[in-house]
């Protein structure tokens, strides 16, 4: 049973940011400064484009990864929560992006098409909508490059909880039979 805990091939994760930016203009000369609730809407209606009807249960925060939640083959693209348990926010005009696979590769081509289709959803979206082009919405991923994180988790502590677990296990075994048999030998004294 050690033997197989130790193993364990690892799996390997990335998250990435893709934020929304409003279009640039002699009034708005700083994109990174508009903050704006139609730029949240837009990357809330690209996530639910790229995301069809597939959907995660949610969580008391934003920062439990896919890998937390114990998917260790899978995406998601989701506009973040900032509300606490009991209630809703969503004020920032970004998509978080995570991938989870078996392969360095596979994370960072499915990662890679992703972002291609975010991309292509929000300019269908425009295009829907007729927005003229000087209004455009763009987006930027951060960081750039994401990196790519081996998850192996703690083979060490997972061979000592192991060993504990089956030592509990062990004697609760024991003692129960133990207890069984004492139980069993009073009743036959007793003539019962």
């Amino acid at each position: 049973m050690l033997g197989v805990i130790a193993v364990q091939q690892p799996v390997f994760f990335s998250r990435a940011s893709v934020y929304f930016f409003a279009p640039s203009s002699t009034v708005n000369p700083n994109v990174l400064r508009v903050a704006s609730l139609d730029l949240v809407t837009a990357a809330g209606v690209v996530g639910k484009r790229v995301n069809g009807t597939k959907t995660l249960t949610g969580t008391a925060s934003m920062e439990v990864t896919l890998f937390g939640r114990g998917i260790l083959d899978g995406s998601s693209v989701m506009l973040p929560d900032n509300g606490g348990q009991w209630s809703v926010s969503f004020n920032r005009q970004e998509l978080d992006v995570q991938v989870v696979a078996a392969t360095p590769e596979e994370v960072t081509r499915r990662q890679s098409e992703l972002f291609a289709q975010i991309r292509l959803e929000l300019d269908a979206l425009q295009t829907e909508l007729e927005v003229p082009a000087a209004n455009l919405i763009t987006t930027e991923i951060v960081p750039q490059k994401p990196a790519v994180l081996a998850i192996t988790g703690e083979r060490r502590r997972a061979q000592v909880m192991t060993l504990i677990l089956g030592s509990t296990l062990t004697l609760l075994a024991i003692g129960s039979v133990e207890l069984t048999g004492r139980i069993r030998r009073r009743q036959f004294a007793q003539g019962i």
